[in-house]
């Protein structure tokens, strides 16, 4: 998938729509909100922290096309980097690395468990909504 995209929002929303995740969830996600993402504030920059969440909640995107535009959007498991052999790993970086792995893993719980929160909070605010559109009450002033 060798797109071009002149903006980097425009990469933005088409990662969202390639995952198939509500633009709601998404940009919760990411620590920004839709609005950002259209009209005249598509042409704004995109802040580091948002460009970080990306790379880090969807590890499969490649930085490369994020930033640029230029080669593929995802990741090609066959083309990624060789992983290092074990051997020539520290005891200590090994460590470290097992340590910043169960922090994505538990990162990765918690925005999963927010995403639903927010699906379910969503849903009661519809609810909420609704209920106070059908329990208004007419008073009609007398003739």
């Amino acid at each position: 998938m060798e797109n071009k995209f002149t903006n980097i929002k425009e990469r933005v929303l088409l990662i969202a729509e390639n995952k198939g995740v509500s633009k709601e969830i998404f940009f919760a996600n990411i620590g920004m909100t839709y609005g950002s993402f259209k009209g005249e504030a598509k042409k704004t920059p995109l802040n580091s922290d948002a460009i970080a969440n990306i790379l880090t909640i969807y590890s499969d995107i490649s930085a490369t096309w994020l930033l640029t535009g230029k080669g593929s959007m995802l990741i090609d498991a066959d083309s990624a980097s060789p992983a290092v052999e074990p051997s020539s790993i520290s005891t200590a970086q090994q460590q470290t690395i097992e340590a910043q792995q169960q922090t994505i893993e538990a990162q990765q719980q918690t925005i999963a468990q927010q995403a639903m929160m927010v699906q379910m909070l969503m849903a009661q605010l519809e609810e909420c909504k609704k209920s106070s559109t059908t329990t208004r009450i007419h008073v009609t002033q007398p003739s």
